[in-house]
C-alpha cells in the first residue's frame, strides 16, 4: 500500500466521529497534543515569523497560537481532502493546501522561517527509517532558519503495530546522512514519555565559521 494510501485509510474513519480533534488526529490526550506544541513555541520566537505546517490536519496549531496571542505569517498543508475542508471553514482567509509536500508537484512555493510537522512520521508505512531522511531534506528546502518535528519514542509502554517508534540516537545518526544542507540537530526528550522532538538548524557559512541563522 502506498505512502498516502496507508495514511488516508487510518484518518478516513476518525474524521467523522464526533470526538475532540486530538481524538481525530490520533493523539492520546488533549494535554499531550499541546504539549508537544509548547516544545515549539518555547524553541522559538514565533511572532511575526512565517510558519508552514506540514500535515496540518485541523490546523490545531494555529489554534494553540492564537489562544497564546502569537501571531504568525501561518500556512498549512495537508493530504487529507476532508481536514482541508474542516480547516478552511474553521480558519477562513488562512493558507491551507491541499498537497502532498513530498511529491515533485506539490505546488508549495516559497522560503518559510520555521516549517513544523507534528505527527507525520507516527503512522507505520514499512519504510519509516529509509523515508525520514528524504522527508527532512524536503522540508530543509521550505525553511530558512529551521525545521521542527516531533516523532514516537521507542521506550513506549503501549506500542502499537500501525504505529512507527524511533531511538533519538538511530535519528541523529539517520540525519546526519541528509545531503545538501548543513544543519545542526538538538533532540528535546524531556517533555512526554513516548515522544521527542527534533530541531534542525540551518546553518550559514561566513569565512571559516559557520553559526546558526537567528
Amino acid at each position: 500500500m502506498s505512502r498516502i494510501k496507508s495514511i488516508r485509510k487510518y484518518y478516513k474513519t476518525r474524521i467523522y466521529i464526533t470526538s475532540e480533534d486530538h481524538e481525530i488526529l490520533g493523539w492520546e490526550t488533549k494535554e499531550a497534543q499541546l504539549r508537544r506544541f509548547s516544545v515549539l513555541t518555547d524553541a522559538f520566537e514565533l511572532t511575526g515569523k512565517s510558519l508552514l505546517d506540514v500535515g496540518c490536519g485541523l490546523c490545531s496549531l494555529l489554534k494553540y497560537l492564537n489562544s497564546l496571542g502569537i501571531k504568525t505569517d501561518y500556512t498549512g498543508t495537508d493530504i487529507m481532502t476532508e481536514m482541508v475542508e474542516i480547516a478552511k471553514k474553521r480558519y477562513p482567509g488562512t493558507k491551507i493546501y491541499l498537497t502532498d509536500v513530498f511529491n515533485e508537484n506539490h505546488g508549495i512555493s516559497g522560503i518559510y522561517d520555521i516549517v513544523f510537522s507534528s505527527g507525520i512520521f507516527n503512522i507505520n508505512l514499512g519504510n519509516n527509517r529509509n523515508f525520514l531522511p528524504f522527508a527532512v531534506n524536503r522540508l530543509l528546502s521550505f525553511a530558512k532558519k529551521a525545521v521542527v518535528f516531533n516523532l514516537l519514542h521507542m521506550r513506549s509502554s503501549d506500542k502499537d503495530n500501525r504505529y512507527f517508534y524511533y531511538q533519538p540516537d538511530d535519528v541523529r545518526s539517520i540525519l546526519k546522512t541528509v545531503p545538501g544542507e548543513t544543519f545542526s540537530i538538538e533532540i528535546l526528550d524531556n517533555y512526554l514519555p513516548n515522544d521527542f522532538t527534533v530541531i534542525c538548524r540551518k546553518q550559514i557559512k561566513t569565512g571559516r565559521k559557520t553559526g546558526p541563522l537567528n
